[in-house]
Parts: C-alpha cells; sequence; structure tokens
C-alpha cells in the first residue's frame, strides 16, 4: 500500500472513530418540565421532571421547615438511586427521604407524566416534549 493511501486509511479511520464518539455523549440535562407541587415528610417541594423522561428533582418551597433542599431521583447501573443535599432543618429533609425512599421506578414514572401535564395546561412544555427534545429557541 503506498504512503498516500495508508494516510488516507488512517485518517478515515480516525475520522470514524470521532464520529462514534461524538454520537455517544449524552444530550445536555435540563430539568424544565413542571413544576408540580407535593407534599412529603410535612413538608411541601415543588418538582420538575427532566429532559431523559427518568430524572425527577424535588426542591423545598419558600418557607419550607426543609428549605433550602433539594432530591433528586435518577437512574444508573444499579437501578432507581435517591440523591439529596441542602442546608435544611434535618427532621424535615429526614422525614422527606423516608418516605420519598420508599418511592419505586413506577411512582416516579408517574411523577414525570404528572410533570408533563402539569407543564402542557400551562403552555410551557420541556424540551421532553418537543419533537427531537429540542430547546425552543
Amino acid at each position: 500500500m503506498s504512503l498516500a493511501r495508508t494516510i488516507f486509511a488512517a485518517a478515515l479511520i480516525l475520522a470514524c472513530i470521532a464520529n462514534a464518539a461524538a454520537q455517544t455523549q449524552p444530550a445536555p440535562l435540563a430539568c424544565d418540565v413542571g413544576p408540580l407541587k407535593k407534599s412529603y415528610g410535612g413538608s411541601e417541594w415543588g418538582i420538575y421532571s427532566c429532559t431523559d423522561s427518568r430524572t425527577v428533582i424535588f426542591y423545598s418551597v419558600a418557607g419550607s421547615p426543609a428549605a433550602p433542599f433539594y432530591f433528586m431521583f435518577f437512574r444508573d447501573a444499579q437501578g432507581l438511586r435517591l440523591y439529596g443535599e441542602g442546608n435544611g432543618d434535618k427532621q424535615a429533609t429526614s422525614r422527606a427521604a423516608e418516605e420519598l425512599a420508599k418511592f419505586s421506578v413506577e411512582d416516579v414514572d408517574a411523577l414525570v407524566e404528572e410533570t408533563r401535564t402539569i407543564a402542557s395546561a400551562q403552555g410551557k412544555a420541556g424540551a421532553a416534549d418537543r419533537p427531537g427534545g429540542a430547546e425552543q429557541p
């Protein structure tokens, strides 16, 4: 094989690898579908779902004893995971965490659907509800 063909073949292989790597990058996650308002552990929470239709964010509303605090349900190789962070009242956030820890994948999926219903009723569907998941200009 000539040097020119070898260089061309190497460039073609590198281009294919770069293209494959670019296609495997996950889309940015936006959590703007909602909000839904619910009470967990005796505190009020605002709930948004995310563009992956699998992740849900709970934020403590202003004036709540749990504020400032947020929880996030997400999925990974181990399944459904709950993460929380903030400086709200420890008892209030612990009560909410205990209640949320009982959620199943189906419970989280139901919240995603509820947030979509709220967003549609308000005329502000999130990126997950738009064709191709694209942000509006």
